[in-house]
């Protein structure tokens, strides 16, 4: 999907772009990237031909492209005398990226990202992450994000393929004549 998503009119909708490392597709090899676009286009004929609106459709990819992004969002931590070693997001320019095609908060997404709230006898306490559990905070919404775009696909074909009750009548009928 990369690969179709990356190509010329979908680029800069989805902010991808060959000459950016995505840390969640390892190396890619372009030398297939003529190969997955025609997989990307059939995958998306298959989305119109089953009965995805495009609305939908189009979500689909921002999520993928947001889930890319995220795994480039880098942390730096203040240090110092006076600095509390609070995580900040680094590259705040791929923040507001995520936001918009996750369409979230951006305020919202760096302090999930960045922050522990915790609940104790009706009190919020909150607590900065540090510099490896905002990664693993970043990764794992990472993976929360993909796994759950991946069920919600599965169901929703799944709801798209289901017969309607005029059909499965016509197969009773069909099936007692």
């Amino acid at each position: 999907m990369y690969d179709g998503l990356v190509s010329d009119t979908q680029k800069l909708k989805y902010h991808l772009s060959y000459d950016t490392k995505y840390k969640y597709l390892g190396g890619v090899d372009s030398s297939l990237s003529v190969s997955n676009r025609s997989k990307f286009y059939t995958i998306h004929h298959c989305f119109e031909t089953i009965g995805f609106k495009s609305q939908e459709v189009n979500s689909i990819y921002s999520l993928l492209a947001g889930v890319l992004h995220l795994g480039n969002l880098n942390f730096y931590q203040d240090e110092g005398v006076h600095n509390d070693g609070k995580c900040h997001v680094a590259n705040k320019n791929s923040l507001i990226i995520i936001s918009q095609l996750l369409g979230v908060d951006e305020k919202e997404l760096q302090d999930a990202l960045t922050q522990c709230s915790i609940v104790t006898r009706g009190e919020t306490v909150i607590r900065s992450n540090t510099m490896q559990e905002c990664q693993a905070s970043r990764d794992a919404m990472s993976k929360g994000l993909y796994g759950r775009l991946f069920s919600w696909i599965v169901n929703k074909i799944n709801l798209l393929l289901q017969p309607t009750v005029f059909e499965l009548a016509f197969l009773y009928l069909h099936l007692l004549f």
